[in-house]
């Protein structure tokens, strides 16, 4: 037997989902607050887990988001650990499918990363859940998503904004040179720096995170600077540097920390175990 067309016919009805839209899009523009959503983009996957090895963030988009979590942050909050102090707060944030809709990058990804202008911290998009609100009226509006405090490792944000790119300069591995003779023009933060005939055929490069006090911080290094050539900025800075004794005489496709041990460990291991036999793991030839 099927419904009665007179009490569900709202069910299909696209006028009363559109009013529904409306009064909810206008409520969280209402109480809610303006956020900046950062999409994930890809650069590297492992091809053996699967797993994302290299993203960078350079696009943002504003958008109102109503805040569930009204009380506090949610998770387990501030303690102190083994590792030290660990902070493990949770949000939980509400948009309109229809104003997401509207930025033409899909639906939100996890992955994706949310600014929060409050405490100015990045939250990252652990799940979306697209039925939350059960298909009022025969429809889906909103899409609740639930966030992580966002642990940097190395990912590349680069947006030009200024509280958000804060975040990679002060979690980024770096290194730092001390600057000699030099044209006078000062480094700005963010700006790509190398050494070569330019950019794009440069044997070392990086971004400042820092300059001061004739010390420049570098992040995102590739290549191995050398000291007798001056290291050039997008501004028209150019510096001649002296490299700290600890600066690893190799060429790196990854940042280059003068403080890592991975050097030391990968010598140590090629001493304890030859993989030039046919079975290094065996204490025998078999």
């Amino acid at each position: 037997m099927a419904i009665n067309p007179f009490f569900n016919k709202n069910y299909s009805s696209q006028s009363e989902q559109d009013l529904y839209d409306d009064l909810m899009e206008e409520s969280i523009k209402i109480h809610g607050i303006d956020i900046q959503y950062l999409p994930r983009e890809i650069q590297k996957i492992d091809s053996l887990f699967k797993d994302v090895e290299v993203s960078q963030f350079t696009a943002t988009h504003e958008i109102e988001m109503f805040v569930d979590s009204i009380e506090q942050f949610g998770g387990e909050g501030d303690f102190l650990s083994k590792f030290g102090v660990e902070i493990r707060d949770t949000l939980e944030l509400t948009v309109m499918v229809n104003r997401f809709d509207t930025l033409n990058i899909g639906r939100p990804k996890e992955g994706d990363l949310i600014f929060f202008p409050f405490n100015k911290q990045l939250f990252e998009v652990m799940f979306v859940e697209d039925e939350q609100i059960f298909y009022t009226l025969g429809k889906k509006f909103v899409y609740r998503l639930k966030l992580e405090l966002f642990e940097y490792s190395n990912q590349i944000i680069n947006t030009g904004i200024e509280d958000i790119d804060n975040i990679q300069y002060k979690n980024a591995y770096s290194i730092e040179l001390t600057t000699t003779n030099g044209n006078g023009t000062d480094f700005v933060v963010g700006e790509n720096v190398y050494q070569g005939a330019d950019l794009s055929s440069a044997t070392a490069k990086g971004r400042v995170a820092s300059w001061a006090n004739n010390t420049l911080e570098l992040i995102d290094v590739v290549g191995k600077f050398v000291e007798g050539v001056n290291v050039v900025g997008d501004g028209g800075a150019s510096y001649e540097i002296d490299l700290p004794d600890s600066y690893e005489d190799v060429e790196l496709d990854m940042p280059n920390d003068p403080l890592s041990d991975n050097l030391d460990y990968e010598k140590e291991a090629d001493e304890v175990i030859d993989f030039s036999e046919n079975n290094p793991f065996s204490e025998e030839d078999y």
